[in-house]
């Protein structure tokens, strides 16, 4: 390979993003992080050798479509669930998903066992552009559980929910990591409308917890704005992003240690109408917890306080 072959391997392991494996279960990745999100999608793409299950809301990026259509004519199973609004080339044959609401839920799953969950689309602009979080994880068990579509999965210190969830389960266990809180509570939200999340927010401010919201400043402005001046009303700090791109986040992290995340945003409508999903991953590990306070600070950086 030679000396400038060396170096400029060793340079682009170090920019590629690793995935999730038997070894390093569990990643996050953020575009605000300076991750590649679409690099991600790509390498778990380019290393399917047998399956591709993707549950995703928009898919229109052009190299995914392509790598997705190469690995069909390849013989992989290649299954993609989308919305019903949404649009795919001939060659992938997509099952657009009949539902009261969206098909929201971003989910890629390769090979039965690597996942990747998020709020991230499958297009360039959410990919390259706006601010998301996703979610790398190694697990075959919860793999088989998302391809099921619906229930309540629960292994060790995570919890996943798919939406939408008649028996509220899900909206009972966010709303207990919310009155779980003993010291802090960040969120960092697109759309932030459901009352009971609202109500449980700012009677955890008015216990004596530290509650920060950031929100997306357009949603800000219309659909979240009530909600924004009830938090606001208790003492809560509200920010909102600065600059074009979308803050298309929908996690909160409770007392540094607890996660709950996915493609729901805090609305009505994700919890009883969409197809989305929400997991809850308690005791983070020491450098999973340092991952997402940085992101924190980023999101918290590039944003005004109201």
């Amino acid at each position: 390979m030679g000396i400038f072959g060396g170096y400029l391997w060793l340079v682009l392991s170090a920019l590629l993003p690793p995935l999730p494996s038997q070894s390093q279960p569990l990643l996050f990745y953020s575009n605000q992080l300076h991750d590649d999100l679409k690099i991600a999608v790509i390498r778990a793409l380019k290393g399917a050798t047998s399956s591709i299950a993707l549950q995703i809301y928009d898919l229109t990026d052009p190299s995914i479509l392509k790598l997705l259509e190469k690995k069909k004519r390849e013989g992989l199973n290649v299954t993609i669930l989308h919305d019903k609004h949404g649009h795919l080339p001939k060659e992938l044959e997509g099952n657009p998903v009949k539902c009261r609401g969206l098909m929201h839920r971003k989910i890629l799953i390769i090979d039965e066992a690597l996942i990747l969950l998020g709020t991230a689309n499958f297009t360039t602009q959410s990919l390259k552009m706006h601010d998301n979080l996703v979610l790398g994880r190694w697990h075959p068990e919860l793999a088989q559980f998302l391809k099921k579509g619906s229930g309540a999965f629960k292994s060790g210190d995570l919890s996943a929910y798919l939406l939408p969830d008649a028996e509220g389960a899900a909206l009972r266990a966010l709303g207990s990591c919310i009155d779980s809180a003993a010291k802090s509570i960040q969120v960092a939200i697109f759309t932030l409308t459901h009352p009971e999340l609202v109500g449980k927010l700012a009677q955890a401010q008015k216990r004596g917890v530290s509650v920060s919201v950031a929100v997306d400043r357009y949603t800000a402005m219309g659909a979240s704005k009530k909600a924004i001046e009830q938090l606001q009303t208790a003492g809560a700090e509200v920010l909102l992003n600065q600059g074009s791109q979308l803050l298309h986040h929908k996690w909160a992290l409770i007392d540094g240690q607890t996660l709950a995340m996915g493609s729901a945003n805090w609305t009505g409508a994700a919890f009883g109408k969409n197809q989305d999903c929400l997991l809850i991953l308690e005791n983070l590990m020491p450098g999973h917890q340092k991952v997402i306070k940085n992101l924190w600070r980023s999101v918290a950086i590039a944003s005004e306080k109201m």
